[in-house]
Parts: C-alpha cells; sequence; structure tokens
C-alpha cells in the first residue's frame, strides 16, 4: 500500500513547471514528483500543472512528520524555501515552499488501510 499525496503547481509568464520536488525529512533530501503536463501550444502554460507522488506505507513514519513541496519551471525558477522577504499583508506573490504535518494512525499502517 502508498500514501499518495497530490497537489499543482502554477508558474508565472506562461512558463511550464519543470519538475516538482516532494522532501520527507525536512529539505535534507528531494524526490521527484511526477507531473501531469498539459500538451500547450508553443511552449506556453497558462494553467495548473498538476502532481503526484506515492509513499510507500513502508517509508511513513509512526510519528508526526513534515511533508514539503516545491517546483521549478521552464527558466530555473523555483520557490524560495521562506516567505520572508516577499511577505506582504495581502498574501500576494506569496510562493514559498508548502508544508503540511501529518500524523499517521499506526492503526492504518498495520492494517496497510
Amino acid at each position: 500500500k502508498k500514501l499518495t499525496i497530490k497537489g499543482y503547481a502554477l508558474s508565472g509568464g506562461g512558463k511550464q513547471i519543470q519538475n516538482v520536488q516532494v522532501s520527507l525529512d525536512h529539505g535534507k533530501t528531494w524526490l521527484k514528483a511526477e507531473l501531469e503536463q498539459l500538451a500547450e501550444p508553443h511552449m506556453r502554460a497558462w494553467t495548473w500543472t498538476q502532481w503526484t507522488y506515492h509513499i510507500p506505507f513502508d517509508d511513513l513514519p509512526s510519528k508526526p512528520f513534515d511533508i514539503i513541496c516545491r517546483a521549478t519551471d521552464t527558466n530555473a525558477n523555483s520557490q524560495p524555501e521562506s516567505p520572508v522577504g516577499i511577505w506582504n499583508v495581502l498574501g500576494h506573490m506569496n510562493n514559498a515552499w508548502h508544508k503540511i504535518t501529518l500524523q499517521i494512525d499506526e492503526k492504518c499502517l498495520k492494517k496497510g488501510s
């Protein structure tokens, strides 16, 4: 069994998303997510790129852990680690790494459900 995580990435100015990476160890190592790219005319991208990453249950810790994701576009623009320096009251253009914390119920891991 696997835990499937999904998300979407969006670049600006019509640039395609080149890759999305996921980290389970606070950014020490990065794992490549699968992209669902749409065929865009003239190498332009005006919509979200959906992504998926599968984590085998055997690799999931029993204690709370963070999942972090970051994206890079075809111009090598990558999300900053922190919103420091880009934060503003309205939240415009805040595109720092996204992080969620999960706690997996040990009963689920044992049952594989």
